[in-house]
């Protein structure tokens, strides 16, 4: 019991950390935009300064999005724009998306699970579509007891929701790996 208290409270006490990070971004962003609101005149010397500030947060932004992570932390480091964008973010978009071009959907499963409440708002299947991808595998690896007891595990929960995907991803389990049947071939 005082291990699981514990460990309760490391995880209350990260997530206030976090809380007080986010708190902080926010409130320089607010300053960020409250400066603009001072300004009277676009010919004035500090909307000069407000522009050049937005100028640099949206190029790393551009940055970011375009896979350019470490000139974006350098420029944001180098502006003093850490604040007012989301750097961490992206770099854990990247490193999901690297792991996954390695076939490997570990990270990303801890990010839906972080992000649970969210994704179920949007209707988002991201979750369920890792855990197919998963189920394919084992099969493609000849792991057809694993995929039985994966599929039973975590895609028979959502039948009423993906029950044609379901039952395409059933079929699986009668194919070899190497068969030219459509729609299972690979």
């Amino acid at each position: 019991m005082i291990t699981r208290m514990q460990g309760l409270k490391r995880k209350m006490e990260t997530l206030q950390e976090e809380e007080k990070s986010i708190l902080s971004q926010s409130r320089k962003r607010i300053e960020h935009l409250e400066d603009l609101f001072g300004i009277q005149s676009l010919v004035d010397v500090k909307y000069d300064r407000w522009s050049k500030t937005r100028l640099n947060r949206l190029l790393v932004d551009h940055m970011l999005r375009s896979g350019y992570l470490e000139s974006a932390k350098q420029l944001a480091h180098e502006e003093g724009l850490e604040d007012l964008v989301d750097v961490h973010v992206f770099a854990q978009c990247q490193r999901i998306a690297e792991s996954l071009r390695r076939g490997e959907t570990k990270e990303a499963l801890q990010w839906c699970g972080e992000n649970k409440v969210a994704l179920k708002k949007l209707h988002n299947k991201l979750e369920f579509e890792l855990r197919m991808q998963q189920y394919i595998e084992m099969l493609r690896a000849g792991e057809r007891t694993e995929a039985r007891q994966h599929a039973k595990k975590y895609l028979t929960p959502h039948s009423e929701t993906y029950q044609s995907d379901i039952l395409r991803a059933a079929g699986l389990m009668v194919f070899p790996p190497n068969t030219d049947a459509e729609p299972y071939k690979v």
